[in-house]
């Protein structure tokens, strides 16, 4: 077979091929009408995001967000702002727990060289004394004259005289009312639970002790109550109570009482202090009423041994005070 044959042979079967083949491929090309029949659309809405923003999706795993249960009907709170329709009640603001100040006497200026010596309330049952004698027979200059412990006859003397020294209460000076005092202060007639303030002025002639008595300036109720006891059967009470309104008003009330046996074969003796304050503030007025009572009732102090030590007998005496005042202030 030439190569001339050859040639017709493969080019006759290209073009048996390509007549079967293309045809089918070309009638592929040719461009067909739409179909105007349209099929029915899907009517389910999809969730679009109105923010137009991308998406932040969670983070996959359980969700760690707890929502809340809603209260039980018994549970929730009357008035509650959060449920409709309910008006909460009004915001109630507490009245202030300090008022007005009573009036007070004024204060003198300390003319001593050095530090004044001035007791507060605290100060004063910081030192331990019982009784005012107690408190100045530790001042450097003054004396301390007693015949024993508590109830028993005390003098006070200001460097050896016993007249020298003077007492002022609310600025008002005290004055010896024991006839058998003959001139001397009657500082034991002054218990020191119903004071706040001392001040010890000492000078060249004489000694004075101003004192102011016990005020309370807050609504919340001050109490206290001591009990002590000791030797030569000494036993102590006393107890106090203060607070001040809320229009302004004051009410204390202070007691004290203790008894005392040095020995068994005397008499005891024993002692009753009450003070008692009422009063009121309104702007800058104040009026108060103040009353004081002391009742000493001392047994007959005798002496012990041979017959010239019997004879040494200090009588006894039953006494009562009342200091009392009406007061009346502005500022």
């Amino acid at each position: 077979m030439t190569l001339r044959k050859a040639l017709r042979i493969v080019l006759f079967g290209l073009g048996a091929f390509a007549g079967a083949v293309l045809p089918a491929c070309a009638l592929a090309q040719v461009p067909v009408r739409r179909d105007t029949v349209s099929g029915r659309r899907d009517t389910a809405l999809t969730r679009a995001d109105t923010a137009g923003g991308r998406r932040n999706l969670p983070p996959a795993g359980r969700d760690t967000v707890k929502i809340p249960l809603p209260p039980k009907a018994d549970s929730m709170i009357r008035n509650d702002s959060i449920i409709k329709g309910i008006v909460p009640l009004p915001v109630v603001i507490k009245a202030d727990t300090i008022k007005a100040s009573l009036a007070r006497a004024e204060a003198p200026p300390i003319l001593e060289i050095g530090a004044p010596r001035i007791y507060d309330r605290t100060a004063m049952f910081a030192t331990g004394a019982l009784t005012l004698i107690d408190l100045l027979g530790r001042v450097p200059g003054l004396t301390e004259f007693t015949t024993g412990f508590l109830a028993a006859p005390a003098l006070i003397a200001s460097q050896g005289d016993l007249r020298r020294v003077r007492i002022f209460l609310d600025g008002l000076e005290l004055d010896p009312m024991d006839r058998r005092a003959r001139g001397v202060a009657p500082a034991n007639d002054l218990p020191l639970h119903a004071l706040e303030e001392i001040r010890i002025e000492r000078g060249a002639e004489e000694v004075r002790v101003y004192a102011r008595s016990w005020r309370v300036d807050r609504t919340i109720p001050y109490t206290r109550a001591d009990i002590a006891t000791g030797d030569q059967s000494s036993n102590l009470y006393r107890a106090w109570f203060g607070r001040r309104y809320d229009h302004g008003e004051a009410l204390q009330v202070a007691a004290e009482q203790y008894n005392t046996q040095p020995n068994s074969r005397l008499a005891s003796s024993d002692v009753l202090n009450v003070m008692l304050r009422a009063g009121i503030t309104h702007g800058p007025w104040s009026a108060d009423a103040f009353m004081e009572r002391t009742h000493r009732n001392r047994a007959q102090y005798t002496g012990i041994g041979d017959v010239s030590e019997t004879q040494d007998t200090v009588p006894g005496i039953e006494t009562q005070r009342n200091t009392a005042y009406l007061r009346l202030g502005n500022g």
